[in-house]
């Protein structure tokens, strides 16, 4: 070490690390590759329309979390797959209430239509 450093923080003695060397190259790379990723969903989003499983192909999870590190996103500010997990489970549930309230409405609808034509056809056959 012949000096020139400073001794190693106390929280980062025998525990594993990586440095990283990021030269300009290499990070014109990673713009490169993100660039990649952009167009591939812009070109493909219009295709999607007409076959939307066509994006079943793509981990879009992935996709983010890919991203955002090579963006140098603090960490931090993802959220773990365990919160996405909960806010994806609230969601579903919000989505199966709401279509259950829809389909109700629906019986609702079709009971109270139901509900007038007896009506009118009572008042047929009292008129008759």
């Amino acid at each position: 070490r012949m000096g020139l450093l400073p001794p190693v923080p106390a929280q980062l003695v025998d525990k594993e690390y990586i440095i990283e060397y990021e030269s300009p190259i290499t990070r014109a790379l990673k713009m490169s590759q993100l660039t990649g990723i952009t167009r591939t969903v812009e070109v493909l989003t219009p295709f999607a329309e007409v076959a939307p499983e066509m994006f079943d192909k793509f981990d879009f999870d992935k996709m983010a979390e890919y991203t955002a590190e090579q963006m140098e996103m603090p960490v931090q500010l993802l959220r773990t797959d365990k919160d996405v997990k909960k806010l994806r489970d609230a969601r579903a549930a919000k989505q199966a209430q709401m279509e259950e309230l829809a389909a109700a409405d629906s019986m609702a609808n079709t009971a109270a239509a139901g509900g007038k034509a007896m009506e009118s056809m009572a008042k047929v056959k009292q008129m008759s």
